[in-house]
């Protein structure tokens, strides 16, 4: 049997009609696997496009309340992870250009040793 086999290493093509059901298999899965790559994407899209427009009065809502978790946990010196928590949950209605801006206070404040992080540090 090692005989046999002397010749099929892991770079030794299999060839008949072994080699055709391998190729035929590999074939078959990589078309499930776009099929299924297709499905993910057009959920994603249509997930997306289910949210309201951004600048609504939700959006508004949560830029004001992400300045407040900052500046309160500015004025205390401290960030804690109810900070991180408070802001993680009002982030996905944030733009992008508001995180990096959130980010930038906080990082700065404790760069400049006005904030002391005591919990996890947010990660928009």
């Amino acid at each position: 049997m090692a005989a046999a086999m002397a010749g099929l290493g892991p770079s030794a093509p299999l060839r008949g009609p072994a080699g055709f059901l391998v190729f035929l298999w590999v074939r078959c899965r990589l078309a499930q696997l776009a099929v299924t790559q297709r499905e993910r994407l057009k959920e994603a899209q249509t997930s997306m496009t289910s949210l309201p427009p951004p600048g609504g009065p939700a959006d508004m809502l949560a830029a004001r309340r992400s300045n407040e978790i900052v500046d309160q946990a500015l004025a205390s010196g401290v960030w804690t992870d109810a900070d991180s928590s408070a802001l993680l949950q009002v982030a996905p209605r944030l733009s992008e250009r508001q995180r990096e801006g959130l980010l930038n206070k906080i990082f700065g404040a404790i760069n400049n040793q006005e904030l002391k992080p005591v919990g996890s540090l947010p990660s928009l």
